[in-house]
């Protein structure tokens, strides 16, 4: 929803509502077995019998964004003039964005201490 304030001939302000719709962002990864990473100040290596497995998503803090806009230009051509291509710049608040990440598998402390595991099952 937005609404259009013109002021000198072709310039505008557009201040706006835009409705959160759903989307959002998704990952999945694997550490392969034998492969190392890092989590926090341990590292660990991947147990190839159960591979370490992250996934991960990403959602937008407001249902409601509010928006502001300002352009200059008209698409529309005036008598006997050929079309413009318009410019229009501006911001959108969509709010604190929300990360969930989750790790999963299994892997081996890499301080060599023999034997030692972790079992990994971490929520963010």
């Amino acid at each position: 929803m937005t609404c259009s304030l013109f002021g000198a001939p072709g310039f505008r302000v557009s201040p706006g509502l835009t409705p959160y719709n759903g989307d959002r962002g998704t990952a999945v990864a694997t550490v392969a077995g034998g492969e190392s990473i890092s989590v926090g100040d341990g590292n660990y290596v991947s147990d190839p019998r159960d591979s370490i497995r992250a996934y991960a998503a990403v959602t937008l803090g407001n249902k409601i964004a509010p928006r502001l806009t300002v352009g200059w230009g008209n698409m529309l051509p005036r008598a006997g003039e050929h079309p413009s291509f318009p410019l229009e710049v501006g911001f959108m608040y969509v709010g604190r964005p929300k990360l969930q990440l989750t790790l999963s598998g299994s892997a081996c402390d890499m301080t060599g201490h023999a034997g030692q595991s972790a079992r990994i099952r971490r929520r963010r």
